[in-house]
């Protein structure tokens, strides 16, 4: 089953305190924890310096219970890889008459260095 290869990723909520010196201090905490598993939706050729590469892009699976939209950020557990969504998941899902209920939405690679308070949060 699908199921069986998804992972814990927690959504991340951007957090705001006064740091003390008249300034703000940014963290991200994790709002809710669900399953989901990062893929590759297919890819684009794309040409440079006279020659051509194929760069694929990234999806995350996710049960449709959870709605992701663009500028949202999200942790895998596992490893701590942070992932910023592009799209809204409510474009791409199962139909509600399937057993199986996911959605999918495309994702980039956030660096953790630059999760910082310019990054859009949740």
């Amino acid at each position: 089953m699908l199921s069986d290869y998804m992972e814990a990723f927690a959504l991340l909520r951007r957090e705001e305190t006064d740091d003390g010196a008249g300034g703000t201090a940014v963290r991200y905490g994790e709002e809710c924890v669900f399953r989901a598993g990062v893929t590759a939706a297919g890819g684009a050729l794309e040409s440079f310096a006279g020659g051509a590469a194929l760069k694929t892009r990234t999806a995350l699976l996710h049960d449709r219970s959870v709605r992701l939209r663009p500028r949202m950020l999200v942790k895998r557990l596992r490893d701590g890889a942070v992932y910023r969504v592009t799209g809204d998941s409510a474009d791409m899902e199962t139909p509600a008459r399937m057993r199986s209920a996911f959605a999918q939405v495309p994702v980039e690679l956030v660096r953790e260095m630059e999760v910082t308070a310019d990054a859009p949060g949740a």
